[in-house]
C-alpha cells in the first residue's frame, strides 16, 4: 500500500467507513497503479499489483525478491526517489 501511495499519490482504496474500506482490501482488486499515474512504466504496474495480490502465493516469496525486483526497475524509467518525495504528502 505504501508503495502504491508513494508512486501514485493516492491510496487504492476509498470508503465511506472502516467495514467499507476493510471489504474492498478483501474482496476488491487493487486498480492498476498507471491508471493514476500514466506515465508509470508497465514493469512498475506489475510489482506494485504482485506486491497487492489477494493470494499470498501470487506474491513475491520473501523481501530479497522484490529488492531484486526494484533495483532492476532502478535504471528503467520509473519514479526516482524525488518522485516519490513529491508525490507522498507528509502531515
Amino acid at each position: 500500500m505504501t508503495l502504491f501511495e508513494a508512486v501514485t499519490g493516492s491510496l487504492p482504496f476509498q470508503a465511506p467507513d472502516a467495514l467499507a474500506l476493510l471489504m474492498h482490501h478483501l474482496k476488491t482488486r487493487p486498480p492498476v497503479p498507471s491508471s493514476r499515474r500514466p506515465d508509470l512504466p508497465v514493469e512498475w504496474d506489475a510489482l506494485i499489483l504482485r506486491l497487492l495480490a489477494k493470494e499470498p502465493l501470487q506474491r513475491f516469496s520473501s523481501m530479497a525478491e522484490v529488492a531484486q525486483q526494484l533495483r532492476r526497475l532502478g535504471g528503467g524509467g520509473g519514479p526516482t526517489a524525488e518522485d516519490l518525495s513529491e508525490t507522498m504528502a507528509f502531515e
